[in-house]
Formats: C-alpha cells, structure tokens, sequence
C-alpha cells in the first residue's frame, strides 16, 4: 500500500522509510499504522539482534552470536506477511558486518542462457555483501587478525542513476573505500571486481579509560551497534556517504 502523494513508500514501518524504522532486539514486527500484523520473536533460544539492514522488501538481522537471519517481506492473497530464513554461509567464521544492495549499476547481475530472458530487462535485486579483505601490508606493525576486524560496512550506488557501486568498510583503525567495475571472470559468478580507492581520512581516536563493569555488563554480544556511515542524496546537488562518529 502506497502512502497518499508518494508512491515510493508504502504504510508498513518495518519496509517504510528508513529514518521510521526501529530495530528491537528482542523480536521483528510488522505494522500498519498502529495495527500490528505479525510478531516474529526472537527471544527464545536465539541470539539478541544487534543490527538491522533494510533493503525492500528484505531485512537482514545480524545477531550477537554472529549468525545471519533473513526477513523477507510478501504480499499475497491472503495478506501481507513476513517470512524467516538462515541464509546458507560459505564460510564458518561468525558474521561480524552485514548489508543489504539494491544494485542499480547490472554489475550483480549473472548471465542467463535463456535468450528470452536476456531480452528482458532487468528489474533491480537486493543484494547481500561481505565485507573485503584487507590486503596484507609487509611493512605494517598491525596483525592480520586485528586488521580484519570490521565494524560496519557499506554497499551504496553512487553516480549518475546511483550505478557506481562503492564498497565502504569501517575498520577499527582505518577506513577503506572500493569501488566496483565489470571483470570477466567464471560462467556462472558475477562478472566484476573492487578497486581499492586511496583517500586522505583519518580516523584513529583515542581509546578511553575502560571503567570496570559488572556481570550485568559484560555478557558477550550486548554491546549496541550505532550505524556510523549514512547515504546523503542531492544536498546542493551532491550525493555520497556520511561518517558520523559518536562519543561515548
């Protein structure tokens, strides 16, 4: 449903505009209005959500224990609902940085055999990402394990028609930026690869005091995630990507 005078957004608050959007850890709910529809909890036996993608109509939660689940938004006869499921991971590492794409620019997109299906246009798909490697530095003092530790990342069409697909990773010491481009690769993979962008940012803080906390405190996967890097669009004509920075 379509909210009156704006077609881009519809009245439910799970998939409505991302500034109205509220993350719980404790369950998913999908509103209309003031009606709830459906309540999906999460507190019994899972993890505590501690991060939220939305890309409609899809909805990744990361959880504190590292795993991924995937919320897919459904219209259908009977009525709009949600649906749950765990997206399979190549790798058995834990999950620490997730987003969602709407890829805008055809570069995540596989070639289809079906000549009738190549002639049709493509309409735009979510896309979920990992963050990248970073490439290993001979001369660097930092180990490979703390320089792969990621704290938000970002994948954001950029440009003319938002095609120029730019990767931003949040490390802890450093910021990397890449950029997207065509690259002929295996039949069947996406057809593309990053380049690695050189900037000037600097964003290296001083650590505060650690204050001693009690048990309440330090139960593993609690801490909050605060989404420091935010996508601007036509201010003064310029669009890009924001990093805030809070202060505890």
């Amino acid at each position: 449903e379509s909210t009156e005078g704006n077609e881009k957004y519809h009245s439910f608050l799970i998939l409505s505009r991302e500034d109205s959007s509220m993350v719980t850890p404790l369950g998913v709910r999908l509103l209309e209005g003031v009606n709830q529809l459906q309540h999906i909890p999460m507190d019994s036996g899972l993890s505590n959500i501690v991060w939220c993608s939305v890309c409609d109509p899809y909805a990744v939660l990361l959880m504190a224990d590292g795993s991924v689940i995937l919320i897919e938004f459904i219209k259908s006869a009977s009525g709009p609902k949600l649906t749950v499921s765990r997206p399979s991971l190549s790798q058995s590492s834990k999950v620490c940085a997730c987003c969602t794409y709407k890829d805008m620019s055809g570069l995540f997109t596989t070639e289809n055999s079906n000549l009738e299906e190549v002639s049709k246009v493509p309409s735009p798909k979510p896309e979920m990402t990992a963050p990248p490697r970073q490439e290993k530095d001979t001369q660097s003092s930092v180990s490979e394990e703390e320089s792969l530790n990621v704290r938000e990342v970002l994948l954001t069409g950029l440009g003319y028609k938002n095609r120029r697909a730019t990767l931003v990773a949040v490390m802890d010491q450093d910021l990397l930026i890449y950029e997207a481009f065509s690259y002929p690769t295996v039949e069947g993979h996406l057809n593309l690869r990053f380049k690695k962008l050189q900037h000037n940012i600097q964003i290296r803080e001083k650590k505060p005091k650690q204050e001693p906390k009690n048990d309440s405190e330090t139960k593993p996967g609690l801490d909050p995630k605060v989404a420091m890097l935010r996508v601007f669009n036509d201010i003064s004509s310029y669009s890009g990507v924001c990093m805030l920075q809070y202060i505890k």
